[in-house]
């Protein structure tokens, strides 16, 4: 708008006095003028000063609400996992001594590992699942030369993150022995050699057979994951083996396929000519697959025989197990680990059961979950288990799904032998999903037996956990853990 002239006036509205040159005229009015212009140029600079501030303020605002909001949240949560974060990896500059390589999972928060698969030279190497995820994975037996070794974790809400790695095997430059020559100096012939009359052989001494298993606990490799899995039990006092554990058992099937599984059982008899062969059977939900489970039919067979001791003076018990499953999703499958053998010998420096069990507190990590679980339970004075809790279980069901629960017993009580097995049921709202309720039936059972004191001196309890749960929202589930092996010691 163009700035329109104003009236000058004097205190009280006098008019001025005539200027005869109109000097005093002309230097107000332009004096007015640039007035005017300050004042007019200030406020659109203090208009456009207060739209700045607004659309700063909206601005921050703004980036804070998108900041803080859902959808932040929501990314942060799709945040790439980085290979430096997840894994814990030796340097590729670095050549591998003894063709080995040791590759670890970092425990991150927020986010649980469920499988790691591994190739090397572009060949399926090894899969490692829970529980044994969280151990070091060690890579044995890799070829010379340049080595190529890829590893692609998998979380249990389906993220991945993988690592590409080369690395040289070391090569060992061979010895040789330098022989000094020109040294001058005369030969020295060697003296004759006399020969020497030979011992009197003495005839070996008759092995006894040994027929009864000296008590205690016995582990071993476990031949289909000679890395991680342990074949693990005891002796009890009358010598049979008790709570016997294959850690991970590798099965194939027709049509073809492949998963893992274990193997438990609560006691296996020993005969008097120390041989032992025990089949089981079970219905249970088994998980064919990542976060897939089908109900099936288990057959369980554990065999051997008791031998004398090792170089070491090491009892030991040697044998046969096999696992068999059918299942059918729709197409029946036949699976097997065939027939695998193992070897154990008995642990050095413990102790002999006694019973009852020792009065107090004891605790053992949770089979389902190593990394914060837990198993535990006291002993009263008349030597039964109370207030048996197992914090995490975790449940697969036919048709697929799979959620985590947990097991509770108020008293089980223990026989005069050390051996208990309880079961309870209760009906109740089971948190099946995320603020997801179905009304079910539960069915827990806790059994095990009494051990002796391992090599500190702790007294030793183990057995077998097991939950099934069945309930309708429309759809019918079965779910289960399975049977799930335990050790706890006095705390």
């Amino acid at each position: 708008m163009r700035d329109m002239p104003e009236p000058i006036c004097t205190p009280n509205n006098q008019q001025p006095r005539p200027d005869p040159n109109g000097s005093l005229a002309r230097s107000q009015t332009a004096s007015h003028r640039m007035l005017r212009r300050g004042v007019s140029r200030a406020t659109r600079l203090s208009v456009a000063s207060i739209g700045v501030v607004v659309l700063t303020a909206i601005a921050a605002t703004s980036a804070f609400a998108m900041s803080t909001g859902p959808a932040a949240a929501f990314e942060a949560k799709l945040k790439p996992i980085t290979v430096a974060s997840a894994f814990v990896i030796p340097p590729t500059k670095r050549c591998l001594s003894r063709h080995e390589l040791t590759i670890q999972l970092r425990t991150l928060p927020h986010i649980e590992w469920a499988r790691a698969t591994i190739t090397v030279d572009g060949r399926h190497f090894r899969i490692v699942k829970r529980p044994q995820i969280m151990r070091p994975i060690e890579l044995a037996g890799l070829p010379d030369g340049h080595v190529a070794v890829s590893i692609t974790a998998k979380t249990t809400t389906g993220r991945t993150v993988t690592a590409l790695l080369s690395y040289e095997t070391c090569v060992v430059a061979p010895k040789h022995i330098t022989t000094p020559v020109g040294l001058g100096l005369p030969e020295t012939p060697l003296p004759p050699i006399t020969p020497q009359p030979s011992p009197t052989p003495q005839p070996s001494p008759t092995p006894q057979p040994v027929t009864s298993a000296a008590e205690g606990h016995y582990t071993g490799s476990d031949p289909q994951d000679i890395n991680y899995g342990d074949v693990d039990f005891f002796v009890s006092p009358g010598g049979n083996l008790q709570d016997v554990t294959v850690e991970l058992t590798r099965l194939g099937c027709t049509p073809n396929r492949e998963f893992y599984n274990h193997l438990e059982m609560a006691e296996v008899p020993v005969a008097a000519d120390g041989s032992f062969s025990q089949t089981t059977e079970q219905e249970g939900e088994i998980e064919t697959g990542y976060k897939e489970f089908n109900k099936g039919h288990v057959t369980y067979t554990f065999s051997g025989h008791v031998h004398g001791a090792g170089k070491s003076g090491e009892p030991r018990i040697a044998g046969v197990f096999r696992e068999d499953i059918t299942y059918d999703n729709g197409m029946t499958y036949t699976c097997s680990t065939d027939n695998q053998s193992w070897t154990a010998a008995r642990d050095e420096d413990q102790g002999p059961a006694s019973l009852p069990a020792a009065e107090g507190s004891y605790s053992g990590s949770d089979p389902q979950d190593i990394t914060g679980g837990s198993v535990d339970f006291f002993v009263s004075p008349a030597g039964n288990l109370q207030d048996v809790t197992v914090k995490t279980t975790r449940l697969g069901c036919t048709p697929s799904t799979e959620f985590d629960n947990h097991l509770e017993m108020a008293e089980v009580p223990v026989a005069a032998d050390g051996s208990f097995s309880q079961t309870t049921e209760q009906e109740g709202e089971i948190e099946t999903g995320y603020k997801e309720l179905n009304k079910g039936n539960v069915t827990y059972t806790f059994s095990g037996h009494v051990h002796g004191a391992g090599k500190s001196g702790e007294p030793r309890i183990a057995g077998v956990f097991r939950e099934d749960i069945t309930y309708d929202n429309g759809t019918k589930y079965t779910c289960s853990t399975d049977n799930q092996s335990w050790t706890a010691s006095r705390t």
